[in-house]
């Protein structure tokens, strides 16, 4: 097997540095993170930053020509048995029959009113949700996703379809956004511009690191890969 020193020791000395850099990034160099754990983070702010839509969900339940929401849903999916009390601090006219619950309320309150418990919950002003509610900000946004994904339900079946649309939208738009982004610090791309560049660039570069490493060690060595010849049959 012919081989070539120079191309070993270069192989060699790129991956050795290539799993000590390795090493180092696993080591908690960012506030009791490691870098990992940083940049997940740092995504995560990134991503809330830009999923701000509570204008837009405004704007839609104001257009959306909403008529009086007169509905029953169950209450099985009411894990903490919250429907109720949210409802009603939230002022709707509720009857629970059995495991049913008959929602009679002007639609486009109650959604804005959910709409503003969610953006209360994206900007961590958790004291106003608990006030309202009694309840952490997060069962109280899990308690609506549970509620309105019911409702939605009913909708379709009902064949309301305007109102089964917009009351995906303030799920998928308000009341998802609020809850998976809870807790998180909202950063702007355009803030954050130069770190988001290095991240990117030093990814492309230390995967490029790791490849030309394996190259120059393997052809050193005297590794080649060719095609396989075609036999015939």
């Amino acid at each position: 097997m012919a081989t070539d020193k120079k191309q070993i020791t270069l192989g060699t000395i790129t991956l050795v540095a290539f799993f000590v850099v390795l090493i180092l990034m696993f080591l908690p160099f960012f506030s009791g993170k490691n870098s990992f754990q940083a940049a997940d983070d740092f995504f995560n702010s990134i991503a809330k930053g830009s999923s701000n839509y509570f204008e837009t969900v405004k704007t839609l339940i104001k257009e959306g020509k909403l008529t009086e929401l007169n509905i029953e849903v169950s209450k099985k999916v009411d894990m903490g048995n919250n429907f109720e009390t949210l409802l009603r601090r939230a002022g709707v006219h509720i009857e629970t029959q059995g495991d049913k619950l008959k929602i009679k309320t002007n639609y486009s309150e109650l959604l804005g009113k959910i709409v503003k418990d969610c953006e209360d919950g994206y900007f961590e002003n958790s004291k106003a949700i608990e006030e309202r509610y009694g309840l952490k900000p997060r069962i109280v946004l899990y308690t609506w996703w549970n509620l309105l994904k019911e409702i939605e339900k009913e909708l379709k079946l009902k064949k309301q379809f305007n109102e089964a649309k917009i009351t995906n939208e303030v799920i998928a738009k308000a009341v998802e956004v609020s809850y998976n982004f809870y807790g998180i610090k909202a950063e702007k791309v355009r803030d954050k511009f130069g770190i988001l560049l290095f991240v990117l660039v030093f990814y492309v570069f230390y995967t490029l690191w790791y490849g030309y490493g394996i190259l120059w060690l393997c052809n050193g060595l005297g590794l080649e890969m060719k095609a396989g010849k075609k036999k015939e049959v």
